[in-house]
């Protein structure tokens, strides 16, 4: 059961490594319009 996790979390790290540090900022980027779109919504009402 610990090994099928332990091979888990290397096989996210192995993921996340591919993940470009410029793909990675453009998300971060892409959320935090989301959540400001978000937040001007409710003030709006």
């Amino acid at each position: 059961m610990l090994e099928l996790v332990t091979y888990q979390i290397t096989l996210l790290k192995e993921i996340f490594n591919k993940i470009t540090f410029e793909r990675a900022t453009s998300v971060a980027t892409l959320i935090l319009m989301v959540i400001i779109w978000i937040d001007t919504r409710k003030s709006d009402k």
